[in-house]
């Protein structure tokens, strides 16, 4: 299983949420979720906190993915035998609908524009305040919280306390946000898409995008 007993996780992610739904588009393109903060940081912050002991910091990051029974989770973490589903932990921790955005994948979204394990840097153009509100509170997260972490492979007492304080920051602002879904506004058609007139519904060249 991707998450032990004791709360560390593999370098495997949790299966996505099974309520969310893609975009439809006529003629259909590949669309997927792209992280903002990537994986491998999620990852990193939370391992480093459980190892750490670091519990304060734990329940804050708990809090901010709305983990039910939170006292709980810390009780099994700190016995190393957690009796909650850790595959639903799992899935929680790693979509975030606040830390997710929907667009094209795969030979829809431009070569090289995808920065894979790095942060997904948005220019927030095309979004609504709500959506611009919710990117600087992600981007000041990752900047004052996580990002430390990941660079220095560090999650001493002092490191700890400075994402726990970025945790408790953005809460107000993130816990429950659902992904944002799609919306060509965020996006640069680098490839204008063009229909086959032969055979409706496909596309005769597929459209390219980026982001804005």
């Amino acid at each position: 299983m991707p998450m032990a007993l004791n709360g560390i996780v593999t370098e495997h992610r949790g299966n996505e949420p099974h309520e969310w739904e893609h975009s439809a588009m006529t003629p259909s393109i590949t669309f997927t979720w792209h992280h903002t903060i990537p994986w491998n940081c999620l990852r990193a912050v939370w391992n480093g906190l459980v190892e750490g002991r670091h519990w304060d910091a734990v329940a804050e990051y708990l809090g901010l993915i709305g983990a039910p029974s939170v006292p709980v989770v810390i009780q099994g973490l700190k016995a190393g035998a957690l009796t909650v589903d850790r595959d639903a932990l799992l899935t929680q921790l790693t979509w975030q609908g606040w830390n997710i955005v929907e667009g094209p994948g795969g030979d829809y979204r431009e070569d090289g524009d995808d920065p894979g394990e790095a942060f997904d840097n948005w220019s927030g153009e095309g979004m609504s305040k709500n959506q611009q509100a919710t990117l600087l509170a992600v981007k000041s997260l990752y900047i004052n919280g996580m990002r430390p972490i990941q660079l220095l492979n560090n999650v001493d007492a002092a490191n700890a306390k400075k994402v726990e304080k970025a945790m408790r920051s953005a809460r107000p602002t993130l816990r429950g946000k659902a992904p944002m879904k799609w919306n060509e506004d965020m996006w640069v058609a680098v490839t204008a898409g063009r229909v086959s007139e032969k055979v409706p519904g496909i596309w005769y060249t597929k459209p390219v995008w980026r982001r804005r």
